[in-house]
């Protein structure tokens, strides 16, 4: 398992209906969340979204990426990784060619942050967790509000919002792993209606392999799709990690 997230983005956002020159003290965060709730759909259109599929080709990857997410903390990267909210594994691995499997194993607790934020980048954490407002700030020439969340886990999300639009334009999360604190960004464009929520249709992604910006492309999405909550359980009787 990869140890760190190594993803850098930023979520295209639509901001209020606010002046060109934005003031931090004009606004709430319960403002802004509604105004973004009504730009991705409306409320109703949200708040019964409850379930994501996703699939992707990360550049510097073999493979496509299936992700699955069950609101607010349920999350699967497939084929066997698995995140139930409280604890992670990696499940058993198909035999390798010399006819030996890797038996499932827990994720340490220091890593299980990553998870809750690969969901929040995905779907934004404040329409599940508490959020504040922490001041404006101008992103490529677009005037933002910026959303703080800290996550159960201890990461922290910084969404900003774009002030005309009022869709996601950019999320930082902010996290500490084993002594060393990293920023990862990602941005987020091509907004499309997908049961009846406008949901972002490529992101950006930094590679630390390559040391290359990328802009991914969702290839498949289903939003509120059965996901039983199997799919995402940790089997019992794992040893804890070293």
């Amino acid at each position: 398992m990869k140890r760190g997230l190594k993803i850098a983005c930023v979520l295209a956002y639509a901001a209020l209906c606010a002046p060109a020159t934005l003031v931090a003290q004009e606004v709430s965060a319960d403002s802004i969340i509604s105004a973004c709730t009504e730009a991705m759909g409306g409320r109703a259109a949200v708040d019964a979204l409850r379930t994501l599929r996703l699939r992707y080709r990360l550049p510097d990857h073999g493979g496509p990426s299936l992700k699955l997410i069950k609101r607010p903390n349920l999350y699967r990267a497939e084929p066997d990784i698995v995140f139930d909210g409280a604890r992670a594994a990696i499940l058993a691995r198909s035999p390798l060619p010399d006819g030996t499997t890797r038996p499932a194993e827990l994720v340490p607790a220091e890593e299980l942050k990553d998870f809750e934020m690969q969901i929040g980048w995905l779907f934004p954490a404040f329409f599940d967790y508490p959020a504040r407002h922490v001041g404006v700030e101008s992103i490529d020439g677009i005037e933002t509000h910026k959303l703080e969340v800290v996550l159960p886990l201890g990461a922290r999300l910084t969404y900003y919002i774009d002030a005309a639009t009022h869709l996601p334009l950019m999320v930082e999360s902010n996290v500490t792993l084993h002594g060393k604190h990293t920023r990862y960004f990602r941005r987020f464009g091509d907004f499309r209606e997908n049961a009846g929520v406008l949901y972002p249709h490529w992101f950006t992604y930094f590679s630390h392999r390559t040391k290359e910006l990328y802009i991914v492309t969702i290839d498949e999405l289903d939003l509120n799709v059965r996901l039983d909550d199997s799919l995402f359980a940790v089997p019992d009787g794992l040893d804890e990690p070293n």
